[in-house]
């Protein structure tokens, strides 16, 4: 890996050092993906998600819980991963919030095959794969910086919230 002397920002940095910085960036959000649904598949195939929404929906404030425990494991997954310690430090970071995603997402999937047909999921699996493709491709071939859209993004979210 490359360091740099002093801090700089990507955007300011060579062509070439920008270009390997995204597909730094895309392989470990690919790792982080792959990841999760690795654990989902070894999840459910155990049949965690059925005992862990009946045990989280049966006890009071047992959501409440559940969501309070993922914003802490959230932040400390962000400070380890944002952490100027260790490489390995930050693995664990990204590796904690992987494994807390998929701990959330559980009840959440199990709704989603339980309420419609069984090839739910694999489409929807698809369906962000070839977007996520479209997206990488696009990306990587029309270079083009698409950082305006950024504002754009976070008022979306806030009007889909």
């Amino acid at each position: 890996m490359e360091y740099y002397q002093a801090p700089i920002i990507v955007a300011d940095a060579p062509a070439e050092a920008r270009a390997a910085f995204i597909r730094r960036t895309y392989s470990h959000l690919a790792g982080a993906i792959f990841a999760f649904i690795a654990l989902e598949i070894v999840f459910f195939s155990l049949g965690l998600p059925e005992r862990f929404t009946r045990t989280v929906l049966s006890a009071p404030f047992g959501w409440l819980i559940v969501l309070g425990a993922f914003v802490g494991v959230s932040w400390l997954a962000e400070y380890w991963a944002n952490s100027d310690t260790s490489i390995s430090t930050q693995y664990w970071g990204l590796g904690l919030y992987v494994l807390a995603e998929a701990i959330i997402f559980m009840p959440l999937l199990l709704l989603a095959v339980d309420r419609s047909t069984p090839d739910v999921l694999p489409t929807a699996a698809l369906i962000t794969g070839l977007l996520f493709g479209g997206l990488t491709y696009t990306a990587f071939t029309v270079k083009s910086d698409y950082s305006f859209l950024g504002g754009v993004l976070k008022i979306g979210g806030f009007v889909a919230l």
